[in-house]
């Protein structure tokens, strides 16, 4: 959809083949894993993952329109994250789990993409698998410039906005914005009320390897540098 060359530190299918090829298969596969659901006669699998694909839609579609728009505040960009990341996570968990392993997903979910956002602003290109400043680059308002636009100058801020706008901004200066402003601090803070979250939706289940395995990936969500 963002027609990026480079996804986790490998070339995109549309990069290799072409953006018409890239979504054939994607058709290809998503029409194949209702075909294995059908044969496994299980409705509630069918619903979750269609729920999934609408709503994961609509979430792409919502980063559409806040493109290139710095008025984004911190609810439409959870409302873009929750859809077009997040839901996966909660389908995944639907479809094998009860609804405290829902409720923990969608924290993984929100932790994980703030996470990535942080990385496009703190990580190092060659480990985070893509070009740093590539959100900035597309107008994506994500949550370390919007923490930035808030805590930082009306010169400064005016500045990012333009950058939003034109998706052509000097990004080596608006991340000195970013981590001056203690955007990435804030960002931390609210990747950690993610897990402390997550973290309260798994105590409800009963102590057990599972249990810790679900809550070593929720720690390591947070605390990844790639």
């Amino acid at each position: 959809v963002d027609e990026s060359a480079v996804r986790r530190g490998k070339p995109t299918a549309n990069a290799l083949w072409g953006n018409g090829v890239a979504v054939l298969v994607g058709d290809f596969l998503y029409t194949r894993s209702f075909q294995m659901m059908i044969r496994a006669g299980n409705l509630r699998v069918m619903q979750a993952l269609a729920d999934a694909a609408n709503t994961l839609a609509e979430g792409e579609v919502k980063q559409m329109v806040n493109a290139h728009d710095p008025t984004v505040d911190e609810k439409r960009y959870f409302e873009v994250i929750e859809r077009k990341t997040a839901c996966l996570f909660e389908a995944g968990a639907k479809m094998a789990a009860a609804i405290a392993v829902r409720e923990y997903a969608l924290a993984l979910g929100n932790a994980f993409q703030i996470v990535d956002d942080m990385l496009d602003y703190t990580g190092v290109s060659s480990d985070i698998g893509k070009n740093l400043g590539a959100d900035l680059r597309e107008g994506k308002v994500t949550l370390p410039l919007l923490y930035a636009r808030l805590h930082t100058s009306e010169e400064n801020r005016a500045l990012i906005d333009a950058a939003i706008r034109s998706g052509n901004g000097d990004f080596d200066k608006i991340s000195s914005i970013v981590i001056e402003s203690q955007a990435i601090a804030r960002c931390k803070q609210r990747a950690e009320q993610e897990l402390e979250r997550g973290k309260a939706a798994l105590l409800q289940l009963s102590p057990s390897i599972f249990r810790d395995s679900l809550l070593q990936l929720l720690f390591y969500t947070v605390c990844r540098d790639r």
